[in-house]
């Protein structure tokens, strides 16, 4: 057994709440619709189903549902100790050590519908362009806050 101590290894997984807050949205603009543009006549309420806005509603819920499954099946994760970093998924997992790693950028992004988000810019060796990461994609953005600034402080050692 080795006296080393253990490098703190941290496990973060992409955010998906959004997929279940648009598909709901969508969902209740359906019913509010097609309640809207029914009728209530003797105490029966008819729902107007093929409607070109209830059917265009549909289409958007199939493809945040199909954006869903495919997220959940890609798995993606990021994966940060104070010595490498790796960015898996389900199918392709690349690590970078320390060395490999030129700059890390820790900034803020400005989008113009979504407001201001931190982004973190991974510049690596043999690779043009960089990763950009943005914090509120993933899960814990406090904590991969932190561990991006330990992993930093180490490329400056």
């Amino acid at each position: 057994m080795s006296n080393e101590p253990k490098t703190p290894i941290t496990t973060f997984n992409r955010r998906l709440d959004f997929y279940w807050q648009f598909i709901a949205v969508y969902a209740i603009a359906i019913i509010l619709y097609a309640l809207v543009k029914g009728t209530v006549e003797e105490w029966k309420v008819t729902v107007v189903l093929l409607d070109p806005v209830v059917i265009l509603l549909c289409i958007f819920i199939l493809a945040t549902f199909i954006g869903l499954i495919e997220s959940k099946y890609t798995k993606h994760q990021l994966v940060i100790s104070k010595d490498y970093v790796i960015l898996k998924s389900r199918f392709r997992e690349r690590k970078y050590t320390a060395k490999e790693i030129v700059r890390i950028g820790i900034g803020r992004q400005n989008l113009r519908y979504q407001g201001v988000h931190r982004v973190i810019k991974l510049k690596v060796n043999n690779r043009k362009r960089t990763y950009r990461i943005r914090m509120q994609s993933y899960l814990n953005d406090k904590e991969l806050l932190l561990a991006f600034k330990t992993l930093k402080k180490n490329l400056n050692k």
